[in-house]
């Protein structure tokens, strides 16, 4: 299964890259304790059940507007990425088990010349859990660090479930997340690099990730910058809890 989806998987970013080179058409239409957190495993356990949908992605473009952002998780969250990305429609899903939702250029997605490109052109994912209970990532970000360092928390982050192919490039905490960069070295063409975010929203866990195009690379600093406009994005773009009434 695995080797099936790492296939599946160059063949979506081949799609993709070649989707960012060839012009248009004009006018066509893991979390509570002691276990560590579950968050890291949506990501890579969704794709893994999913690979008869990511095979949709080599079917081709659709020539229909793609859309800018996808409510999932029953409406409490949205996913919605930085200027010039939409979501892949072919190549997401929300379920009750899980969501996952693929975003690129919403040029190349359409297939319509007048739709937007996004600057520093990518690939992003979100995964959103099925809803979390217990601690979440906020206040466990010295525990998912310990976790991601250790060899089941890099096996967690390998396309090939090893964890001798991740090497953890770096991570720190901030504004109630935990960011990774990361580098991965299961046999593959493809950019091997990564950047990811894991934070709480509305009672769910959600990951996002930022990987760049074969043969267009996109820079560490570059890449951060995007994840983090792809992380500001989905929280505004997201319901806002009602505040608690006071009484007195």
């Amino acid at each position: 299964m695995r080797k099936a989806t790492l296939l599946m998987e160059h063949a979506m970013r081949t799609r993709c890259s070649d989707m960012a080179r060839r012009p248009a058409r004009v006018g066509a239409t893991r979390t509570a304790h002691p276990t560590p957190p579950k968050a890291p495993s949506i990501a890579r356990g969704w794709a893994l059940k999913s690979a008869a949908v990511l095979l949709l992605l080599v079917a081709g473009c659709t020539s229909l507007p793609a859309p800018r952002s996808m409510p999932v998780a029953r409406g409490s969250v949205v996913i919605e990425g930085p200027a010039g990305y939409c979501i892949d429609t072919k190549g997401s899903r929300d379920t009750t088990a899980g969501t996952f939702v693929l975003l690129g250029s919403c040029a190349s997605i359409s297939g319509v010349s007048t739709q937007p490109r996004p600057q520093a052109p990518a690939i992003l994912t979100a995964a959103v859990s099925a809803g979390s209970s217990g601690a979440g990532i906020a206040g466990s970000e010295k525990r998912l660090a310990r976790y991601f360092e250790s060899r089941a928390g890099r096996a967690a982050l390998s396309r090939s479930g090893k964890a001798r192919t991740v090497t953890i490039l770096g991570h720190y905490d901030g504004d109630g997340a935990f960011f990774l960069h990361l580098r991965d070295s299961s046999a593959r063409p493809d950019p091997t690099v990564s950047w990811r975010v894991l934070f709480d929203l509305n009672g769910h866990i959600v990951t996002l990730s930022v990987v760049g195009l074969p043969g267009r690379p996109i820079s560490a600093r570059h890449s951060e910058a995007l994840l983090r406009a792809f992380m500001a994005q989905v929280r505004a773009a997201s319901p806002h809890p009602a505040p608690r009434k006071t009484t007195g």
